[in-house]
C-alpha cells in the first residue's frame, strides 16, 4: 500500500511516497479507504521540527480523513461496509496517518454527536 511520509525534518522536499504494509483491523476497528485527507498547519510545523512536540520518524501526516469503510473488525456493527465516513483522527487520540491509502480506525471514530457519516 502507498503512503506519503517523511523520514527526516525539513521542507516539502522531504515528503516521499513509501510502500507500507496494509493494516488489518483488530477487534472493534474498521479500515477506511482514504478519499481525502486534511493536513493542518501544525503538521507543517511538525515536518519542519518547529512544533511543541517532535514526532517519531518516519511520520505519515494527515489527522483528518474522509473515505469509505472497507473492512469491519470483529464486533463492529456500525459503521457498515461501504459507508462513506469522515474521521477526525486527532479527536480520538489516533494521531496522524491519513496520508495512507487505507487507515485503521476505531469503529467509534466514525461516530460523533450526529455520527460522522457523510451522505
Amino acid at each position: 500500500m502507498k503512503a506519503i511520509q517523511y523520514r527526516q525534518f525539513g521542507g516539502p522536499g522531504v515528503l516521499e511516497i513509501a510502500d507500507i504494509p496494509r493494516p488489518q483491523p483488530a477487534k472493534g476497528e474498521v479500515l477506511v479507504r482514504v478519499a481525502a485527507v486534511g493536513l493542518n498547519y501544525f503538521e507543517v510545523l511538525m515536518r519542519a521540527d518547529r512544533y511543541g512536540t517532535t514526532p517519531q520518524l518516519p511520520m505519515i501526516p494527515g489527522v483528518e480523513i474522509a473515505g469509505t469503510v472497507e473492512t469491519l473488525g470483529e464486533g463492529v456493527t456500525w459503521p457498515m461496509t461501504g459507508m462513506r465516513v469522515a474521521v477526525p483522527m486527532f479527536a480520538f487520540g489516533l494521531g496522524s496517518g491519513g496520508c495512507a491509502g487505507i487507515c485503521r480506525c476505531s469503529g467509534g471514530c466514525c461516530r460523533g454527536g450526529a455520527r460522522w457519516a457523510v451522505s
